[in-house]
């Protein structure tokens, strides 16, 4: 397991587009101490693997997976979110959700996987997805470009796609499982690619239009502050907004 150190630590160094020289100078080592890491001739303490893992900026899953390829066991616990000891978070996600309401807030994971959301956002989805119920399972990165999902009811594709696509590169150049979403995204047809098109709001709104009814928000992420677990490293919170008063209204009526 340790020989697969070296490959992994050269893999994460060249995603995050840093040299040898660079990254020594971030886990204050020599360039050559480094060199000897990624090519196997040198083993790294345990420490040495948590000091490069900071300096690589990893989320802490990817942490624990360095330290594997090492031979060291996982330094950050990776628990789920209805543990006994998650209960505090639990209740502060929870109150996150409620108390932003009328606006509609996500759960998501690193993924773009919806794993929660308060009653704002089920009411829109209903909407979007009526008279089919709402998937049990919702990527709402993915589903934006689906066909069978809630493309055809994204008025403004060919500008807020080409954003989000860009997104998800950046994302899948240092994370595989955004690498696949972006695979899956890309497999669909007729996807909007860069023209130029002015935007004269001050953020790139997400417009519905469904039945007569034009819907635009526009989003805030959130993360944890100073996680210690991998899985909690690995939430987000989207918060959608009104971006016009036609949208807070009819958000208001459902």
């Amino acid at each position: 397991m340790a020989a697969l150190f070296g490959p992994m630590l050269k893999d994460w160094r060249v995603r995050r587009r840093m040299s040898q020289v660079a990254l020594a100078e971030d886990a204050e080592v020599s360039a050559r101490h480094l060199s000897f890491l990624e090519n196997g001739k040198a083993r790294p303490s345990r420490d040495m693997v948590l000091v490069l893992g900071s300096a690589l900026d990893l989320p802490l899953r990817d942490r624990n997976m360095l330290l594997q390829s090492a031979g060291f066991s996982a330094a950050y616990p990776d628990d789920p979110l209805d543990a006994s000891q998650m209960a505090f978070v639990r209740k502060a996600l929870d109150q996150v959700l409620k108390r932003m309401e009328p606006n509609a807030v996500a759960l998501l994971d690193r993924h773009w996987n919806l794993l929660q959301r308060n009653r704002p956002l089920d009411l829109v989805l209903g909407w979007l997805w009526s008279p089919s119920p709402v998937p049990a399972r919702v990527n709402v990165m993915r589903d934006a470009f689906d066909p069978q999902a809630m493309r055809p009811y994204v008025a403004n594709l060919d500008v807020i796609g080409p954003a989000l696509l860009d997104v998800l590169h950046r994302e899948a150049r240092v994370d595989a499982g955004s690498r696949q979403l972006l695979d899956e995204i890309e497999a669909f047809p007729d996807l909007p690619r860069r023209t130029g098109t002015s935007v004269s709001f001050p953020v790139i709104p997400l417009t519905f239009s469904k039945d007569g009814v034009t819907l635009s928000v526009f989003s805030t992420i959130a993360v944890l502050g100073t996680p210690t677990d991998a899985g909690l490293d690995n939430l987000r919170i989207e918060t959608y907004f009104p971006a016009d008063e036609a949208t807070e209204r009819f958000i208001a009526s459902l």
